[in-house]
C-alpha cells in the first residue's frame, strides 16, 4: 500500500512541475512575446497556480499538515474567485 501512495505522490509532484512550467510559459507568451492579452495570460497562470495549491492540499500526509492543507485549498479558492470577479468586472 505504501508503494502505491509513493507512486501517487510522485505523479502528483510531476503534475505540479508541469503546471508550474505551463504557468511560466503563459507568462512568457503573454508578457514578453505579447501573443495573448496580459490579463488573460495572468488569469490562466493564476488558475494553474490555484490547481497546484489544491494538489498540495490533497496530498497532505498527517494531522500536523491538516491546517496547511486547508489553507492551501482556501487560498486556491480565493484565487479562482478573484479571477472570476475580475472577468465579471472587465
Amino acid at each position: 500500500m505504501a508503494n502505491t501512495e509513493t507512486i501517487k505522490t510522485e505523479q502528483l509532484q510531476k503534475m505540479k512541475l508541469y503546471l508550474y512550467a505551463l504557468s511560466a510559459a503563459c507568462i512568457i507568451i503573454s508578457r514578453i512575446m505579447n501573443l495573448i492579452d496580459w490579463n488573460l495570460g495572468m488569469s490562466i497562470t493564476s488558475v494553474l497556480v490555484a490547481i497546484t495549491l489544491l494538489i498540495d492540499a490533497y496530498n497532505f500526509k498527517n494531522r500536523k499538515q491538516y491546517v496547511h492543507a486547508f489553507l492551501n485549498g482556501a487560498l486556491a479558492i480565493v484565487i479562482v474567485v478573484m479571477i472570476v470577479i475580475l472577468w465579471i468586472i472587465l
